[in-house]
């Protein structure tokens, strides 16, 4: 009798807790194709509730520009201690830094031109990919 009178404050505490935990973010712009194309969905787990990151991760991460902060959908290339390339000089990424690249390199602007993004500014990893519904020839 009492886990049934607990199961509805358990719902209650895990319907509470999902915005925290997950989000969905859609794919605006080609820089990840073809895994992520536009339109496409991800969601993401956010990294406070998620494992290590490394080396490969899809991330989404906060970017504060001049003309404002946006989302970006990269993948990790390097993690602190890692060397790279960025801005035609050979970096070395401290222990709270990641470098980030598009997987279409021609279209990506990243940590290439960016440099290294503070791990902070990671909101977390894709952990499931939502492809839009495109037309099919001949529909």
């Amino acid at each position: 009798m009492l886990a049934l009178a607990i199961m509805p404050l358990a719902v209650l505490l895990l319907l509470a807790l999902l915005p925290a935990t997950l989000i969905v973010v859609t794919v605006h712009g080609d820089s990840m194709a073809p895994a992520l194309l536009p339109g496409d969905r991800v969601l993401v787990l956010r990294r406070w509730a998620t494992r290590r990151l490394k080396r490969g991760d899809v991330v989404v991460a906060r970017v504060d520009l001049p003309l404002g902060g946006r989302l970006l959908i990269k993948r990790i290339a390097a993690l602190g201690g890692d060397r790279a390339v960025s801005r035609n000089q050979e970096i070395t990424l401290s222990d709270r830094e990641v470098f980030l690249v598009g997987d279409h390199r021609e279209a990506s602007f990243d940590s290439r031109q960016y440099g290294a993004f503070p791990i902070d500014g990671v909101i977390g990893r894709s952990i499931h990919h939502f492809p839009a519904r495109r037309a099919v020839a001949g529909d």
